[in-house]
């Protein structure tokens, strides 16, 4: 392999080509770093996955010698790596870019336009001579480090990750019939789909009361960002669980009698390790009355030095009489 022209060449498909589109015309850009660039041969960088199309991507950068005993940085771009099933695919637009860190009209940029993926095929790619890029006279290289990019412009897949659809909450449309007025924003939903999810609403809108007849009602004492995750939540969109959510998730599930959304959350937090305490959780399980989250926790306490751990904290004093007696009758089962 010898070293590429600098000249630029024609904006054929597969070809080097000095040009530079912004980001927002992918539909994915991914975007690594090479620190201590001047070091790295031996060595190989992986970004985070980042998902386009339904599939994870991942852009991987190692040094290949050609068989020109050149050593070349090398490019390998992965769509849904490990997945051996042989029905999905997926084409793309694919630019492949070593940033110029002084002027990004010398970006140098490898572009295809029709590439396919699938599980037994992937993108692959020398890019530039490794001693061009160390080049500090290039532009390439910048306090020991390199910047390189992959934009991904799905053409099209089959087999991808199915997205439920996303609802704007801010507009009317065909399927919404009334407007909720929380901290003097509108929300927009339909009275029958959250009457079938929750006995508060279905009250609300089908009862005998004045809300039955209007077309707004104001909900009082209710964050606005809280109430659209809980929307989310419980449209055909299911947006999940987090450690972030999902004790606004709780509250509004218990005050609107939600309680598929409380089962999502209580199953969640049966997983959750890392982001709450014991006694965290069991104030949770207590005030939401969550009934295998604290048999989870209850059958945790194995000694009576965790309880005294417990009692150490400050969330022991939110923990209910009927708690604590469940916690005595946890001790009171060691001795038998």
């Amino acid at each position: 392999m010898s070293e590429p022209s600098t000249s630029k060449p024609p904006p054929t498909p597969g070809e080097r080509k000095r040009q530079h589109s912004p980001d927002h015309l992918a539909d994915a850009v991914i975007k690594i770093q090479v620190k201590n660039a001047t070091t790295f041969r031996g060595r190989t960088v992986e970004s985070e996955k980042v998902e386009a199309g339904g599939f994870p991507w991942q852009l991987i950068a190692t040094i290949e010698r050609a068989a020109s005993r050149i050593d070349y940085l090398s490019l390998q771009l992965e769509c849904n790596n490990g997945n051996k099933s042989n029905m999905w695919s997926a084409e793309a637009k694919v630019r492949l870019v070593v940033v110029n860190q002084e002027d990004h009209a010398n970006d140098d940029v490898h572009e295809q336009e029709k590439v396919t993926f699938n599980f037994e095929s992937s993108l692959g790619e020398d890019i530039l001579p490794w001693r061009r890029v160390l080049d500090p006279t290039k532009g390439f290289i910048k306090d020991d480090t390199v910047h390189i990019e992959a934009h991904i412009t799905i053409n099209r897949t089959n087999g991808g990750v199915r997205k439920m659809p996303l609802f704007d909450f801010s507009q009317p449309s065909e399927l919404t019939d009334v407007c909720l007025i929380i901290q003097e924003k509108q929300v927009h939903v339909g009275k029958q789909y959250l009457a079938m999810c929750s006995p508060v609403f279905k009250t609300m809108f089908f009862g005998n009361y004045d809300e039955k007849t209007k077309t707004e009602i104001e909900l009082h004492d209710v964050e606005h960002a809280e109430f659209l995750e809980l929307l989310h939540t419980v449209y055909p969109s299911q947006s999940k669980v987090t450690a972030e959510n999902v004790e606004s998730l709780l509250s509004l599930a218990d005050r609107f009698e939600i309680t598929m959304v409380t089962n999502m959350a209580e199953n969640f937090l049966m997983k959750e390790d890392s982001s709450f305490t014991k006694c965290q959780l069991l104030v949770l399980a207590d005030r939401y009355r969550l009934v295998q989250l604290q048999d989870r926790c209850l059958t945790g306490i194995e000694k009576v030095q965790n309880i005294r751990a417990l009692k150490d904290t400050d969330d022991w004093c939110k923990l209910s009489e009927t708690a604590k007696v469940a916690l005595l009758e946890r001790i009171l089962s060691f001795r038998e």
